[in-house]
């Protein structure tokens, strides 16, 4: 039995990922070359306000990177917060 299978366009998928509010980037070292291939673990979100796991090698390290959701709202009031008291003092 034959099942027809729906291909999603590429722009629904697109949109899925960035729904999903992870990021992705890809850096490139100056002045330094790991021989040896890493992964480093960001546990704390206290370092740079994020979940972060880094794969890299020679110069290359990508970054896949993570923020709560509840940690992207606080900071939504905060910028709110001070537009706010920016349109008050003008």
């Amino acid at each position: 039995m034959l099942v027809a299978v729906r291909a999603r366009p590429a722009v629904q998928i697109r949109e899925r990922i960035k729904n999903l509010k992870m990021r992705i980037n890809k850096y490139t070292i100056y002045g330094q070359a790991y021989l040896l291939p890493f992964i480093k673990i960001t546990h704390d979100i206290i370092l740079n306000g994020e979940y972060e796991l880094i794969v890299g090698w020679l110069n290359i390290e990508i970054s896949l990177s993570y923020k709560p959701q509840y940690l992207r709202d606080q900071r939504r009031k905060m910028n709110q917060n001070k537009e706010h008291e920016q349109i008050k003092t003008n």
